[in-house]
């Protein structure tokens, strides 16, 4: 039985009865002493609603919810007998309890009655010393729970964190690792340092020097790598603390900046190509000023020659190339995304014999350069500038792909196919028709499959850094599928690669489509004509530079040499010209004169053309002269798709452009702009010239 406790603590019993919340078990073979118990702790406000004589009966009761154990030390011996032959209850063995002894009992300490014995008390015991003992083994109790949820939180904030941890000791052996940290450096099962993850030794041993002087590491960039080789770039913090078992631990905190650098590496690139084409864009405008007085001043002497001049030789070799500058200065603009897109049906062949030579020199001269087409046109609708990048994009890999190569060869040539049924490349379907192929093929180092499937991905590449944009292949997929083909690729590791483009034939049935022979590139093609001056619709017939005689012209340009080109033009042709340099000048030279039509060119420094044409408009009351627009380069945004005629003005419709009036794009020839002035003076909505 229990002494009974004082007035002083029975009261504070009964006055803290309300806020005990602790659930108590009572394991007692003496039903007196287990009643007796149960009633002192029912007064001082716990709930002891369950007594229990043997430790059979506590283990089949249902409910075994509870915080705290009041048991028998040789029931308590019994339970634990007989917890060995259950598996099924493991939840009550770790219960913490208070154990009951008498003093016959040997030896009654804690040490003797395992983890989990909070308090011993000794029999008989007064309520007192039960109350006493209780309200320390539930102070542990909840001290125990408190940390145990710590210890689960912390777990748990370490475990399923979103950033790759680890802990090791000193040495950097690692101890513990999350899951994130196994999936960014995948590790393996076997024991792992650290330091196996810098990709440089002295990067390893500088970090551990500035941990020893610093004592913690807060965010520092480091290239890194997984157990595959792969590189990463690491955002690392690392700080140290004691631990009971190990003495003390390092706590590793990683942020994976590898995508984030290769992003930011794009947008510096893009920004790179972007800077690039504005300077293209550039200098394309100035070249096709020069290039448009070249013309003009070579087609103006050939008016002046007769036909059998041996000086016609001369200016045909003059055209032939502006022509081919003008090629490079559309390949420029194209670059810079101010040439638009524009897809006309081409001869494909025609397009690959006039480029031989310049892929030829991309190849090298130190490579063996084969060039095969055939005889019979190959009609294609496509943009021939785009097409030619494509073909220029394809050449320079392969060149590329036989660095370090003692010999090495590139192969071009070009045949029609008819496919009998679809195919799929790189998930493009092609139907069953007749196409044109074009194979590159090198005898480099090849592409292996994984490779295969990156490589036209936008700013992949496997050259070395600023070797490469990694915007080469994927041009060349973009233009084909643009143009309704497709890009195949046929390639083995040590044995060289073969990109072949699919283009689709226009007008041509599968019976026209037979394999015709092939043409060596230094045999005449009687049935093609020189690029030269019949291709810019040059006219040398008596005549054809005229102009209404007393026509008034107003020319605007900010580039005195071709400013002093079209006034030649128009006077030899019978008109009169006012020249002017800019917006502001050819306003005050309007004030006091009428001009019968006028010649602007759109990119003019401070007021632009169309801004120059509209105030010029809002100081009269009169009709808006006719007006020519003259440009070495279009801005896309104002562009919209417009039918050519088959003059070769070029023209193309802006949709700002005011009613009457015309655009012609430089270079162009006399001939061209004289034929555009007259357009205009009668046009009204006419645009083609």
């Amino acid at each position: 039985m229990l002494d009974r406790p004082s007035g002083c603590f029975a009261n504070r019993g009964r006055a803290e009865k309300k806020t005990k919340k602790a659930r108590i078990a009572i394991v007692e073979k003496n039903p007196l002493l287990a009643l007796d118990i149960q009633k002192t702790l029912g007064r001082a406000g716990y709930e002891t609603g369950s007594v229990f004589f043997s430790a059979l009966d506590y283990l089949a009761a249902a409910e075994k919810n509870f915080d705290l154990l009041v048991i028998d030390r040789n029931l308590r011996r019994d339970l634990s007998s007989l917890m060995k032959t259950r598996t099924t209850e493991g939840g009550i063995h770790s219960v913490p309890y208070i154990c009951l002894a008498t003093l016959a009992d040997e030896s009654p300490n804690l040490e003797d009655e395992g983890d989990k014995a909070l308090g011993i008390l000794v029999k008989p015991f007064s309520a007192k010393d039960l109350l006493g003992t209780l309200e320390i083994a539930l102070y542990r109790v909840r001290m125990e729970k408190r940390l145990s949820a710590e210890e689960k939180r912390y777990r748990e904030l370490f475990d399923f964190s979103l950033s790759p941890r680890c802990l090791t000791v000193s040495g950097g052996t690692v101890v513990e690792a999350n899951g994130a940290f196994r999936r960014l450096f995948s590790p393996g099962d076997a024991s792992f340092s650290i330091g196996d993850f810098f990709a440089s030794v002295s990067d390893w041993n500088s970090l551990k020097d500035s941990f020893i002087s610093e004592g913690a590491i807060q965010g520092r960039e480091l290239d890194m790598k997984n157990s595959r080789g792969g590189g990463l770039r690491i955002l690392v913090s690392v700080s140290g603390f004691d631990d009971s078992r190990y003495g003390s631990l390092l706590s590793w905190e990683f942020f994976d900046l590898t995508e984030a650098q290769r992003l930011r590496e794009e947008l510096m690139q893009s920004q790179k190509m972007d800077a690039l084409g504005k300077l293209a864009g550039g200098i394309a405008h100035d070249f096709n000023n020069i290039l448009t007085t070249i013309i003009g001043h070579s087609e103006m002497l050939r008016m002046d020659l007769s036909a059998g001049s041996s000086e016609n030789k001369d200016i045909e070799g003059i055209s032939a190339a502006t022509d081919r500058a003008t090629r490079l200065t559309r390949q420029l603009l194209g670059f810079s995304r101010k040439q638009p897109y524009k897809p006309r049906v081409i001869d494909l062949v025609q397009l690959l014999r006039d480029s031989e030579g310049m892929l030829k020199k991309l190849a090298g001269e130190s490579v063996l350069f084969s060039f095969q087409i055939p005889r019979r046109s190959l009609s294609v609708f496509i943009d021939p500038i785009q097409i030619e990048q494509a073909l220029m994009n394809l050449v320079v890999n392969a060149r590329d792909a036989l660095q370090g190569a003692p010999s090495g060869s590139i192969a071009v040539f070009a045949a029609p196919r008819e496919l009998k049924r679809g195919i799929s490349l790189r998930g493009r379907e092609l139907a069953p028709g007749c196409y044109a192929i074009i194979s590159v093929v090198d005898s480099g180092c090849g592409i292996s499959p994984e490779l295969s499937e990156k490589i036209f991905d936008p700013f992949f590449t496997t050259k070395g850094a600023h070797k490469g944009t990694g915007l080469g292949l994927a041009i060349v997929n973009s233009v084909i599928s643009a143009a309704g083909g497709g890009v195949e690729l046929l390639s083995q590791e040590g044995k060289g690669s073969e990109f072949r483009l699919w283009l689709p034939l226009v007008g041509v049935s599968p019976e026209s489509a037979e394999r015709p022979g092939m043409e060596p590139r230094d045999a005449p093609n009687p049935d093609t004509k020189n690029l030269g001056a019949g291709d810019w619709g040059y006219e040398t017939r008596d005549g054809a530079l005229e102009l209404p005689k007393g026509l008034s012209l107003l020319i605007v340009d900010d580039d005195e040499d071709l400013l002093g080109l079209l006034a030649y033009i128009v006077g030899k042709a019978g008109a009169k010209a006012v020249l002017a340099r800019n917006g502001g000048e050819a306003l005050l030279l309007s004030e006091g004169q009428a001009f019968d039509a006028l010649v602007i060119d759109i990119n003019l420094p401070g007021l632009d053309g169309f801004a120059f044409y509209e105030r010029l408009a809002q100081r009269s009351s009169a009709p808006r002269p006719p007006c020519v627009f003259i440009s070495g380069r279009l801005d896309g945004g104002r562009e919209k798709d417009f039918s050519e005629s088959d003059s070769a003005i070029g023209q193309k419709e802006i949709q700002n452009i005011p009613e009457g009036s015309l655009l012609l794009e430089k270079p162009f020839t006399p001939a061209q702009l004289v034929r555009a002035i007259k357009q205009s003076l009668g046009s009204g909505k006419d645009f083609s010239v």
